[in-house]
């Protein structure tokens, strides 16, 4: 099974979903808790900060190679790097996993990213980490 670990990732749909709610309900509570032009001020915030999360790079495959080593690729700079994983935590529609050796150190893989195949298994491989 570790042999076949090769997870090519897709766009995720529901991180923007997500992102989008907290954003909107930040900006409804501060919307009660702000006089106008505080509020107008932290949506600006708010939008400038979500452009932002759309333009960073994302994690487009990544492989295992051998032993402690995995691939990974990067989708907007066509950036291949080889790293270490030193951990991974599942927060059941997330995963989290902590490169080291790599440009970006954090990686989120979201449930839809991956067919429920492959999700299990990479599950799995946070239970064996």
């Amino acid at each position: 099974m570790i042999k076949e670990l090769n997870f090519e990732l897709k766009y995720s749909r529901f991180s923007i979903i997500f992102q989008l709610f907290i954003g909107l309900s930040l900006a409804i509570l501060l919307y009660q808790l702000l006089s106008p032009i505080w509020w107008l001020i932290a949506l600006i915030l708010f939008s400038i900060s979500f452009l932002l999360f759309l333009k960073q790079s994302r994690i487009s495959q990544i492989s295992y190679l051998d032993q402690k080593s995995w691939s990974v690729a990067y989708s907007s700079p066509k950036i291949i790097s080889r790293v270490e994983i030193t951990k991974i935590i599942d927060y059941q529609m997330f995963i989290v996993m902590y490169f080291d050796g790599a440009p970006m150190k954090v990686a989120i893989i979201w449930f839809d990213q991956l067919p429920l195949q492959y999700w299990k298994q990479l599950k799995v491989l946070q239970k064996l980490h």
